[in-house]
């Protein structure tokens, strides 16, 4: 994919209103039929803002740690699918309303270095960390007398 023009220091030219419109749309319409219907909209405003942010920001990356994976294809395993898994959810829409991206690293299941979740009703997001099950349990386990 070719480097998107820009004024920032990414190389990504960021994330428009029609990134934002197909959002708020969406959560109007949460169906397979508008979704069909607007399948070319996703591809152009959502899918291709996301492949350009996640090869604009894979240099950046890259100078943490060469082993963390910014995979800019649409079903690479950096950019997470629109697509809700729904089989054991009470909530059965099946479109994620928001999208988002994390670069996991290569040799960790579960260490990543950077969460994006752009979306039209909650603030953008960015974060790190070690997802390990025995410091989130232990985190946990704190009472007060």
């Amino acid at each position: 994919m070719a480097k998107v023009p820009s004024e920032n220091n990414t190389g990504s030219q960021g994330f428009g209103e029609t990134f934002f419109s197909f959002f708020r749309e969406l959560a109007d319409n949460n169906s397979k039929e508008w979704f069909e219907a607007n399948r070319t909209r996703y591809k152009q405003d959502v899918q291709a803002p996301l492949s350009a942010f996640v090869e604009a920001m894979a240099p950046h990356i890259h100078a943490i740690s060469p082993h963390f994976n910014a995979d800019p294809r649409p079903n690479g395993k950096t950019i997470f699918r629109i697509h809700r898994d729904v089989r054991f959810s009470r909530d059965k829409r099946p479109y994620k309303e928001h999208a988002a991206c994390h670069f996991r690293h290569a040799g960790e299941n579960d260490a990543w270095a950077g969460l994006l979740r752009p979306s039209c009703a909650q603030p953008c997001r960015a974060g790190s960390g070690d997802m390990d099950a025995g410091a989130l349990i232990a985190g946990n386990d704190t009472k007060e007398d």
